[in-house]
């Protein structure tokens, strides 16, 4: 192409340089739109976080009331609205008192997710377990599929009680004066998955 005078110097456009409604659909390549979407396919993880938690965590306070346990909490941003977060919570426990029960609820923010149906007396809990023997480890795990409906961050936690009158210890046995008491971590693993 000729110019009058000076030939223009060539630079990139940017999106100031467009105005909305300029470009159809119909004038982007096909391949790079096929690039994009490949990155949103149903089911592709799109990112992954885990908090990692080696302390130990103890608390008096009775299943039905609950309290959040220190460190185990993950924070994610999903890309999208539709995308589904996939939740993974493992972790080992004791209680100072032989034969109490132990329950875990799994929360996002403030909302309560993934526990029983409410039954009698039952405490309603995502997970749980009996302390089988005076200081032994026991573990316990929770998976599940969120649909948080939101671009804005969301906090996955967990929040634990004891059976009244025990004391719950989270990481491990209570006691730590032979080798065959064991400490072990937890962790909270959230993965975006592409609705």
């Amino acid at each position: 192409m000729s110019y009058i005078g000076k030939t223009p110097t060539a630079a990139p456009l940017t999106s100031g340089d467009i105005a909305d409604g300029i470009i159809s659909t119909a004038k982007i390549a096909n391949d790079a739109v096929t690039a994009i979407k490949a990155d949103f396919d149903p089911g592709k993880i799109l990112q992954v976080l885990q908090t990692v938690k080696t302390d130990t965590f103890s608390t008096t306070t009775a299943m039905g009331s609950f309290t959040d346990v220190t460190g185990m909490s993950q924070a994610i941003t999903p890309t999208a609205s539709n995308s589904k977060i996939f939740v993974n919570v493992c972790g080992h426990f004791t209680n100072q008192t032989n034969g109490l029960t132990n329950g875990f609820r799994l929360l996002r923010g403030s909302t309560v997710l993934f526990i029983g149906d409410s039954s009698g007396s039952k405490t309603r809990v995502s997970s749980g377990g009996t302390q089988s023997g005076h200081g032994n480890m026991d573990n316990f795990s929770i998976t599940f599929l969120d649909s948080p409906s939101t671009t804005s961050a969301v906090t996955y936690k967990l929040q634990a009680g004891s059976e009244s009158g025990g004391t719950l210890f989270f990481g491990g046995a209570y006691l730590s004066s032979a080798a065959y008491f064991m400490s072990a971590p937890g962790s909270i693993t959230v993965m975006e998955v592409a609705g």
